[in-house]
């Protein structure tokens, strides 16, 4: 009946708004998301160009070393510990950085799906309301009912895919700072047991090993403190990442619940999807 119509419209048109208001919830951190993202790009860059400096000194020093002969025994083997863990620092680094990129990748595909399933839902809920207002105003027809038969239908399934492709690519997120989480905590850790190699190597030199190595030794204390100073933004980034995203999957839920509540509604309408 036509009552029948209009009340299963008026139904469809409230939920398609409810989900609208759900995504929205999710919308609001995109902003965040891309600021996050812009720092966490900018940390791979730096923990890559670090841990690759810290490499170069180390041959450097070994290159120095060797041209002192016996002047420079006792550095010898600090510096061998220190080219040892400089390398494993730079394994490390890159590791990290390969896995801050495709945290960057990732979270950049959440943006673009949210924002498209946003556009997509928007688009169905207002559709969704001219069909009310049509029928409430008597404008619908047989013709017209035949146009617009399972065209919502349609347009809440493909809005459906994209919001899958978003909350899916969060669930990746989390999953990926899981790992991201400890392989910085480990490259920490390593750049702390840097620290006494570096301070016996200044000890060393204090009987004066030239010009070169205290260069060297420089760079080194110099990188260490930039790498710590690193890891800790990015620690910060990270946590705040987390933060976020703990208040997104709430959201994703409340979008989840929407969506299933517009399926049984259109079931029991008899609107095919």
């Amino acid at each position: 009946s036509q009552s029948a119509r209009l009340d299963s419209l008026k139904a469809e048109a409230e939920l398609f708004d409810k989900l609208v208001e759900a995504l929205n919830g999710l919308f609001t951190d995109l902003e965040v998301y891309g600021e996050i993202n812009h720092g966490v790009r900018a940390k791979s860059k730096n923990v890559t160009d670090i841990s690759d400096s810290l490499r170069v000194s180390a041959l450097n020093g070994v290159i120095a070393v060797d041209k002192l002969g016996t002047a420079a025994t006792g550095l010898r083997p600090v510096l061998g510990w220190l080219r040892e863990l400089s390398g494993e620092i730079t394994q490390e680094g890159v590791h990290l950085s390969i896995s801050l990129e495709k945290l960057a990748k990732d979270m950049d595909l959440v943006v673009f799906d949210l924002s498209a399933a946003k556009l997509q839902t928007e688009m169905t809920a207002r559709f969704a309301h001219e069909l009310l207002d049509h029928a409430s105003a008597g404008q619908v027809n047989e013709d017209i009912d035949r146009m617009t038969e399972g065209a919502i239908g349609r347009l809440h399934a493909s809005s459906c895919d994209t919001v899958g492709r978003a909350l899916g690519g969060l669930s990746t997120i989390e999953d990926r700072l899981k790992t991201l989480t400890e392989s910085q905590i480990k490259l920490l850790e390593s750049s702390h047991a840097l620290r006494p190699i570096y301070l016996t190597g200044r000890i060393e030199m204090a009987d004066g090993a030239g010009a070169k190595l205290a260069a060297v030794f420089k760079d080194v204390g110099d990188q260490l403190e930039e790498t710590a100073t690193n890891l800790d933004g990015l620690k910060d980034l990270l946590q705040d990442l987390e933060a976020h995203l703990v208040s997104g999957l709430s959201h994703a839920e409340q979008v989840e619940e929407a969506i299933a509540q517009i399926d049984a509604q259109m079931n029991t309408a008899g609107v095919s999807l």
